[in-house]
This record gives structure tokens, sequence and C-alpha cells, in this order.
């Protein structure tokens, strides 16, 4: 592959932030609200517990309903479209079992100063706290970076307002 520009959303964004530090064909980078566990662990161990049980138990709608109302303190309209889809989470709740307790150690943020390239880091206006101060946290340790609000939307925006995302990364990266 040759030059890349990345785009990642909550854990996913987090896994862009390390493979950043080691990829030198990006270009430029844009990550919507990163799970990263700064102000308060990403999920509580309380939760965590809740949620593997429901996963063993074989309630994974419910399981995957608690993860989201405990980690992404969604917004009426992110836990309606959630309650819709929960079902169909069930098959990676296993996977996610495994990755949350790495998603929630503690971040080496002056290691992010090893990411060289553009970074816009795209935050909801209504998304909780601890996203917006990983947003903060991220900007003030990556050299070239901002930070772009997205007016109306919480974390769940690429899901619940596919458009609004898509035109300011549309606007990051084909703007001339």
């Amino acid at each position: 592959i040759g030059e890349a520009a990345l785009f990642g959303h909550s854990s996913g964004a987090t896994w862009s932030l390390g493979a950043a530090c080691r990829c030198r064909a990006l270009t430029g980078m844009a990550l919507y609200e990163p799970a990263l566990p700064v102000t308060r662990p990403f999920m509580s161990d309380d939760d965590y517990e809740r949620f593997v049980a429901g996963v063993d138990a074989g309630r994974g709608a419910e399981a995957a309903l608690n993860f989201v109302d405990a980690v992404v303190e969604p917004t009426e309209e992110e836990r309606a479209l959630f309650e819709s889809i929960a079902e169909f989470t069930v098959p990676v709740l296993p996977s996610v079992v495994k990755e949350l307790p790495e998603v929630n150690r503690p971040v080496d943020l002056p290691a992010l100063a090893d990411i060289r390239v553009p970074l816009a880091l795209l935050q909801g206006s209504r998304s909780g706290d601890h996203f917006r101060q990983a947003i903060r946290l991220v900007h003030e340790h990556v050299p070239h970076s901002r930070v772009i609000e997205v007016d109306g939307v919480g974390h769940l925006a690429p899901l619940t307002h596919p458009n609004a995302v898509a035109d300011e990364l549309a606007n990051l990266f084909l703007a001339e």
C-alpha cells in the first residue's frame, strides 16, 4: 500500500492512534471520539461484570444495551438506534469481552507525540464529558492536531448522523 489516510471511530479510533505511531505511509488521519480511559475507566468493573454475565448467559442484546448505557452515555436517539440493532451485535460480543480490558488500560499520552501526520479530532456537541476530555488530551499531545465539533450529535454520530460525519471527512480529505 502506498500513501493512505485513516478514519477511526470510538475503539477503532483508539487502535488507529496506535497504528499512527508506527505507520509511516499515513498522510492524514481523522478520529471520531477515541475511547480512551482518561477521566474515568472506559467501563467500570461492575458494568464490565454485568456485561460479561449477560454475554455468558446468552442475553447478548441485553448485554449490548448495558454496554452502550455504561460506555457511550447515549442520547435518546442513539439509545433508540442501538435498541433496534442490538441483536445484530451479538456475534461480536465475545471479542468485545476480550478487548475491553485492553481498551481500559491507561494511555501513554506522551507517545502520541510520535504521530507526525495531520490529525483531525472530531467530537459531537452532545457527547459525554469523558469523550470530550479524551479529545482534549490527545489534541494536547499530538503536534499537528485540531479539534472539530460536529453540532447536535453524540458519540454514535457515525451511525446516527453519517452524512454530518461524512461531510466533515470530505472537507478534510478532499479539500485542495
